[in-house]
């Protein structure tokens, strides 16, 4: 497995998804690099709509984010 240098766009993530229509909110985590500019609103529904389908969830809300390295 290679070990990859983290930067200040890698953030750790909460979030709540929905696996399919009908089904009940449930809880997720994980690690994100995202290089790209975007600003508020924008960001967060690039990181949803990413994590929705790379897991082929249903519907995915952000809860809280924190960028990995601090103070730079």
């Amino acid at each position: 497995m290679e070990k990859r240098k983290m930067t200040k766009c890698d953030y750790w993530i909460a979030y709540m998804f929905i696996r399919e229509e009908g089904g009940h909110w449930e809880w997720g985590n994980g690690h994100v690099n995202i290089a790209e500019v975007y600003s508020g609103i924008e960001w967060v529904r690039e990181i949803e709509a990413r994590i929705s389908r790379r897991y082929k969830y249903n519907t995915v809300k952000i809860m809280n984010f924190i960028p990995v390295l601090r103070g730079e």
